[in-house]
């Protein structure tokens, strides 16, 4: 899980031999430097007391790590990267066959690196200045942060007060939620209102690199009593798998609702969707520590409330020869808007105006457009 300093255990067993009768591997098992990296964002986060490396204090190894005494924690960038000075080595060196480790703390980010390899690297030699001097690299793949990511939540139908609304809900997860006692947890803003016997159902697009999830769900929505975030009441919605599980992966669904009644009493309050996962879950309060949390949870802003335009209509009664408006299917074609705003416009800043066409209508991605 992230946020937290957790014990991370590395295993190493090396082609490298300091009882070799070739005399340079035997020199470079006794006396290069070498260094970890753990995956980018990833914070070495020991002191020495907190650094195991005999085979006393590490199961699994066969032989204590050839060091005189524990490397320092890195206090600058790269915090990932911890080195072992090859002066510092034990005089018995690299022993072929055995496994060697070290056991110490380590800072896991928020999510899994996306921005770079998620892979662990053990480099020996990495002073020196010529090629083969640079004995050994090993890289072993990391496992995904237990974190909830990549979640977005999207108002489909309309962002206009009071309304039926169909919300996209996107997300990734790293755990399994297994079918029957594992759940999806979403907490929505207030205002939102949700059927009790809610049904989630897949878009008729795909939202690439996202999945529909083919799992058959359970889903119950509670208008009333919600988890406390903030002191404030929150509508949520259990999802279930009935017949499998959710595994790790990129998901999406929609859900239907009602948008709240009022955006100016929204505007004073969170607008913020939380998605949490459980292995096992049973109760909103968890009193009692019943929930099994599966990975971290995530939030990400909904779409803002707004209130409807006094006037919005596409113009027809228009020459379509002039106009260049084609009502033929599959034919491109030019349309009138228009509308009129509550109220005037600041004169400084950026302003927009979006217009949400319905399912299958597709706008040019260089669109031209002419106000008057």
């Amino acid at each position: 899980h992230t946020g937290f300093a957790t014990f991370v255990t590395i295993f190493l067993k090396l082609p490298l031999d300091a009882n070799s009768t070739d005399q340079e591997k035997a020199l470079q098992s006794k006396s290069l430097s070498w260094r970890v990296f753990a995956p980018a964002s990833y914070a070495w986060s020991f002191n020495r007391a907190s650094f195991l490396y005999t085979r006393l204090d590490v199961p699994g190894t066969t032989a204590d790590l050839p060091i005189r005494q524990p490397p320092y924690a890195p206090l600058v960038h790269p915090r990932n990267r911890i080195d072992f000075d090859g002066a510092l080595e034990h005089r018995t060196g690299w022993q072929v066959g055995e496994v060697y480790g070290f056991k110490t703390l380590m800072l896991i980010p928020s999510e899994t690196p996306r921005h770079s390899v998620n892979e662990w690297i053990a480099e020996w030699g990495f002073t020196g200045q010529e090629l083969p001097n640079r004995s050994i690299a090993l890289t072993s793949p990391a496992v995904e942060v237990r974190a909830i990511h990549s979640f977005y939540v999207s108002s489909l139908l309309t962002a206009l007060e009071g309304r039926s609304n169909e919300l996209l809900f996107r997300f990734g997860i790293a755990t399994l939620v297994p079918p029957g006692s594992g759940a999806l947890v979403i907490e929505a803003p207030l205002y939102y209102t949700f059927e009790a016997a809610c049904v989630p159902f897949n878009s008729k697009i795909m939202y690439a690199p996202y999945s529909p999830l083919e799992v058959r769900l359970d889903c119950l929505a509670k208008a009333t009593v919600v988890l406390r975030v903030g002191g404030v009441l929150r509508p949520s919605v259990v999802i279930r798998p009935v017949d499998s599980g959710i595994p790790s992966g990129l998901w999406s669904f929609n859900l239907a609702c009602v948008n709240p009644p009022s955006a100016s009493e929204t505007a004073l309050s969170s607008s913020t969707f939380i998605l949490r996962s459980y292995t096992s879950y049973t109760d909103e309060s968890n009193s009692q520590g019943t929930n099994a949390v599966a990975d971290v949870h995530a939030t990400t802003a909904g779409s803002e409330v707004t209130v409807e335009m006094p006037l919005a209509e596409i113009v027809n009664s228009v020459n379509y020869l002039l106009s260049g408006r084609d009502d033929h299917p599959g034919q491109p074609s030019s349309l009138i808007f228009a509308f009129e705003l509550r109220k005037e416009p600041a004169v400084f800043g950026i302003h927009a105006l979006e217009v949400n066409a319905p399912v299958d209508f597709y706008f040019r991605e260089k669109c031209s457009i002419g106000i008057g």
